[in-house]
């Protein structure tokens, strides 16, 4: 149940911070069966008319966690049992073969990087052949819509099968961040719902180790959001409530949310390294497992772990702050000076009527005729106009190394002609594809914005032929 449905069924208070122990049963009529976070106990018996099933009692869990199903129970329903996990279905095995493997694999992945061993009795995986609903689950059950996880080799293009791996990982992704470990506001739900979107990559890339598909995952993500967060004049990331939010702003922008959700947290993912990220995130899920929590417990957890390194200088809340309190977001402007070997930069906001403040990592890589130079990471707060002195050998300096960071970077005239050149060149793949596609959107957006000429941007986009 979401936002505060779960008070049409029972009373509580409906707020996913207040957790309780729940004993469900459910009366309904015979022709169909009863599914629940749980699994069922003795004693459920039925007459001509209805049936009693009774469950076992849930762990403490937020009443918007609570599933209950009913399935009409008629011969065509089968069951398949892998290990704790029950498959429920009506269509021929054969067509859900590949989905039931890939909900095995998504979970093995998923039990590693999380370090959460199986916690539940069983667990229950529900086929749906009606293709208007969207696959969804919750602690202990899960329902897909057949047309959303259905793959057969002989008939489907292979992006199919990967589409299909992506839908499984992220409703899989979402039970230990939503349900094992749930949020204490609604306000807070985006956290919970940018990791199982961070983690369900995380498992895609596994699968598919060497294939790139974090990087696709990354540019469809970031570009589509920069773009939506304007359009959907989104709020700022904490002070979106999806319980008070209009209807049309849940279905059409709630997403974004938490894409811009996922983004930021990419962002410090870089900065802190993947190891040390997913360090803390294995201790946030063990320390808050059947507990409620905020962003600021999972920022103390990731300062906790950088404390213990040399990176000690981060501090998270005080970063963090900054992006989830305010709309929007940054835009860097480059002036490279080659005479002086200077670079100069200067930030703003994306909305040019506000002076909002950032605190924004800058990364950036040296180009020379040699080849290039990665530079060492530091975070400056856009209120400043950073300068950098740079050796005089350099063409040009690429900023938002890999477009880790959550902000657009506009270069002068110069740099741009320079950045165009080296990507005619035969040595255009020594900047990262991130970084390529990172320079055709940004490009394009500041085309529109009348920052760039039309034809600069053709001379950027042309490198692709």
């Amino acid at each position: 149940f979401q936002s505060n449905m779960a008070r049409r069924i029972f009373p509580c208070w409906d707020e996913p911070g207040l957790k309780a122990i729940f004993n469900i049963s459910v009366k309904y009529f015979n022709k169909f069966r009863a599914f629940s976070n749980m699994p069922t106990t003795l004693g459920g018996h039925c007459d001509s008319r209805a049936c009693w099933t009774y469950f076992n009692d849930t762990p403490l869990m937020s009443p918007s966690n609570v599933f209950i199903a009913l399935l009409e129970d008629n011969v065509r329903l089968k069951i398949i049992k892998v290990e704790t996990d029950f498959f429920w279905h009506t269509s021929q095995i054969e067509i859900l073969k590949d989905a039931i493997g890939a909900i095995v694999l998504v979970n093995s992945y998923l039990m590693s990087f999380t370090n959460l061993s199986i916690l539940l009795p069983r667990r229950d995986h529900i086929f749906f052949p009606d293709n208007r609903i969207n696959s969804m689950g919750c602690f202990g059950l899960m329902i897909y819509s057949e047309m959303g996880v259905l793959y057969h080799e002989n008939f489907d293009f292979p992006g199919r099968m990967v589409y299909t791996r992506k839908v499984i990982s992220h409703q899989m992704a979402r039970h230990p961040f939503t349900a094992v470990v749930t949020q204490s506001r609604w306000a807070d739900l985006w956290i919970g719902e940018s990791l199982s979107e961070l983690y369900s990559h995380y498992i895609i890339d596994k699968i598919y180790s060497g294939s790139q598909l974090m990087d696709l995952y990354a540019i469809e993500i970031l570009q589509s959001t920069f773009q939506y967060e304007t359009i959907c004049q989104m709020r700022a990331l904490s002070k979106y409530n999806v319980r008070v939010a209009d209807e049309i702003d849940v279905v059409l922008c709630s997403r974004w949310y938490y894409n811009k959700g996922f983004a930021l947290l990419r962002m410090i993912e870089y900065m802190m390294t993947r190891d040390k990220f997913q360090l803390a995130v294995k201790k946030y899920l063990d320390e808050f497992k059947f507990r409620s929590a905020t962003p600021y417990d999972f920022w103390i957890i990731l300062q906790r772990i950088l404390n213990n390194t040399d990176n000690q200088e981060f501090r998270i809340k005080e970063i963090m702050d900054t992006w989830l309190d305010q709309r929007y977001y940054p835009v860097m402007h480059v002036f490279y000076d080659p005479k002086n070997n200077t670079v100069r930069l200067n930030i703003t906001g994306s909305d040019d009527m506000r002076k909002p403040i950032w605190i924004i990592p800058i990364t950036y890589i040296l180009y020379h005729s040699a080849g290039y130079h990665l530079t060492s990471d530091t975070w400056i707060t856009s209120s400043e106009i950073a300068m950098t002195k740079i050796a005089p050998n350099i063409d040009f300096v690429l900023f938002n190394v890999e477009q880790n960071g959550y902000f657009r970077v506009n270069y002068d005239e110069e740099s741009w002609n320079r950045i165009e050149i080296f990507l005619h060149s035969n040595n255009y793949n020594k900047i990262n594809v991130l970084n390529r596609a990172q320079l055709i959107d940004d490009a394009y957006y500041f085309m529109m914005q009348g920052c760039v000429s039309p034809f600069r941007f053709w001379k950027i986009v042309s490198y692709l032929k």
